[in-house]
């Protein structure tokens, strides 16, 4: 044993030795691994810069920038500054573009989001879930040009390739296939979002739609599944030229082919409806004004609705009033989606009919001077020949007073009353359906 004694301490010395080797090796790898994570962690931000320059002109054939990239890759979040997609191709060669990105005018570009904020979990990537916890948009703008001959197309000038249809990779219960992700926003704002529809020959406005803010909260997609819980609209205002509505222009019968061609491919695709549901939607006085060469008209809107569903059978409380000038009108009652329907109470005073005449029909105003409506009606309407033919059904009372219509030049032809009152029993109107006969009207008017 007196000879063994001293090779104890020589095979220690060699084990420590051999571990101080493997624990320098591991932290050698590891420096190593930190040196690429953070090499790559402070070359993502460019890359993604240079490669959004570079693929947005070779796939799509339109220039994008993306002028700021901040990355949080541990906490999970990413920021984008000043996003742009230009209209039209501005022939810089993807491979160039993507050395230096050129600026776009944000100004005159197809879609511009002054910031993109989102923060996303990891923790559900394991369960292949897609979990955003937040995601909010700052000042995004889209601008599209009516051209010429009166189409819409703001893709006109990229060169997309064929997809395959949405619904390809669902299997027959409605839930996505193997290999698809469950997607989930538990926050998404967009603050002061606008959209502009310009007519290219004159430059003009023909639409322009802003909003202060724009909520939605628990948005979930799984497979054809799609939920949000409350949706929130603050101060949206919309202007509406009337060139835009009442207009000869006509699509070329190529730009038509293509639009039937499409709608006959999506309805070909599939007859099942994606379920839709959302807890509630708050609008509250929302903006429209209606210009015209006479002048603008301006109404004011409230929406309140919950517990939407586009299912079958499916009815859903909805609250809407309308102001026009000093008059108002609230409609309440029950909205069906799948099929649609109504059945509700409408109520209305003070509407003045000369400016609402004016706007619509202004070469047919001159002879109405004055008209002032007010009423209060039951409305049943099934839109849709479920059973029987579709059919809006009314009941109530209606006066109309200082009536007044005259010839505009003249005036030598003029009928005018102070107060009319009207009690409908019931009034009942029947849609005409194509290829059936025609049905009567019927009123009981007192």
């Amino acid at each position: 044993m007196d000879e063994l004694e001293p090779g104890v301490p020589v095979a220690r010395e060699k084990n420590g030795t051999k571990r101080g080797v493997r624990w320098r090796r591991l932290l050698f790898a590891g420096a190593v691994v930190l040196f690429f994570c953070g090499g790559f962690r402070w070359a993502l931000p460019g890359i993604l810069e240079r490669g959004a320059a570079f693929a947005s002109r070779h796939f799509l054939g339109l220039p994008a920038r993306i002028g700021n990239v901040d990355l949080e890759l541990l906490s999970g979040g990413v920021v984008l500054e000043d996003v742009s997609l230009g209209a039209i191709p501005d022939g810089v060669e993807p491979l160039t573009a993507s050395y230096d990105p050129p600026a776009i005018d944000a100004n005159t570009a197809l879609l511009h989001f002054g910031r993109i904020s989102l923060k996303w979990s990891w923790r559900g990537l394991w369960d292949r879930k897609l979990l955003l916890r937040d995601l909010v948009v700052d000042a995004p703008s889209v601008r599209v040009l009516r051209e010429a001959d009166g189409t819409i197309n703001p893709l006109r000038h990229s060169r997309l390739v064929a997809t395959q249809p949405l619904n390809a990779s669902s299997d027959s219960t409605g839930r996505s296939a193997a290999g698809s992700w469950d997607i989930e926003v538990q926050n998404l704002v967009l603050r002061s979002p606008k959209v502009f529809l310009v007519e290219e020959v004159s430059g003009q406005n023909l639409l322009s739609f802003s909003l202060e803010r724009f909520e939605l909260n628990h948005v979930t997609l799984r497979g054809k599944e799609l939920g949000f819980g409350a949706v929130a609209v603050h101060g949206p205002v919309l202007a509406l030229k009337r060139e835009m509505v009442f207009t000869d222009a006509k699509l070329p019968a190529e730009a038509e082919e293509k639009i039937v061609a499409a709608t006959e491919a999506v309805q070909s695709e599939s007859s099942e409806t994606p379920a839709v549901h959302v807890d509630t939607i708050h609008v509250e006085r929302a903006k429209f004004s209606w210009l015209s060469k006479e002048g603008p008209l301006d109404v004011h809107l409230t929406l309140k609705a919950s517990d939407i569903k586009a299912e079958q059978g499916h009815e859903f409380p909805v609250e809407a009033s309308l102001e026009i000038g000093s008059g108002k009108l609230a409609i309440a009652g029950n909205l069906g989606i799948l099929p649609p329907k109504f059945e509700g109470r409408a109520k209305w005073n003070g509407l003045s009919f000369p400016p609402l005449l004016l706007a619509a029909i202004p070469e047919y105003a001159g002879w109405l001077r004055s008209a002032d409506s007010s009423g209060d009606f039951q409305i049943e309407a099934a839109l849709t020949d479920l059973p029987g033919a579709p059919f809006v059904k009314v009941s109530g009372q209606a006066s109309l007073k200082d009536f007044h219509v005259a010839e505009p030049d003249q005036g030598l032809l003029s009928v005018s009353w102070n107060q009319l009152d009207i009690s409908a029993r019931k009034i009942f109107y029947p849609i005409t359906e194509e290829g059936k006969p025609l049905r009567p009207i019927t009123a009981d008017i007192q």
